[in-house]
């Protein structure tokens, strides 16, 4: 585990396929995690209702909070915020975005549930990106009212 990273579970199923996909997203992000099984275990389902929310297998639960299943990791990759989560970096998160237009990136800063709170036009250098991106994430800091960790089922569309 790399120092500050937060503890991942990860409740499974034996033959599962959704349980293989979360698995493999999480080795990709060289993520170090603790694989749960509830094969034969009476009362896994009712445990994980009361633990993530959920009956369903997997379940991914990164420092202590419950992130949902193989899709959830899926979406939470493709919007940029899943390898910050998995570090332990603080939330509102830099993303720097090539856009349509040639030669110019936005940079987008977005919670810990993946949604945009803020886009800013950084200009034709990725230089200038990063730093535009640096200075929206010390403006920001962190959102008050906000968790650091995305909720159960909100997903940015």
């Amino acid at each position: 585990m790399r120092p500050g990273a937060p503890t991942v579970t990860v409740y499974t199923l034996r033959g599962c396929v959704h349980c293989v996909r979360a698995r493999r997203r999480l080795r990709r992000h060289r993520a170090t995690f603790t694989e749960l099984r509830g094969d034969g275990e009476p009362g896994f389902r009712r445990r994980l209702v009361g633990l993530t929310g959920s009956a369903t297998v997997p379940q991914v639960v990164i420092g202590g909070e419950p992130v949902g299943g193989a899709e959830d990791l899926a979406h939470l990759d493709r919007r940029g915020v899943l390898a910050p989560l998995l570090e332990g970096r603080p939330f509102p998160h830099p993303v720097v975005r090539r856009t349509a237009a040639p030669w110019r990136f936005d940079v987008e800063l977005r919670g810990a549930d993946g949604r945009t709170i803020r886009t800013e036009v950084a200009g034709v250098a990725r230089k200038e990106a990063i730093r535009v991106a640096e200075e929206l994430t010390r403006r920001a800091g962190p959102r008050h009212g906000e968790s650091s960790r995305p909720r159960r089922g909100s997903k940015a569309r």
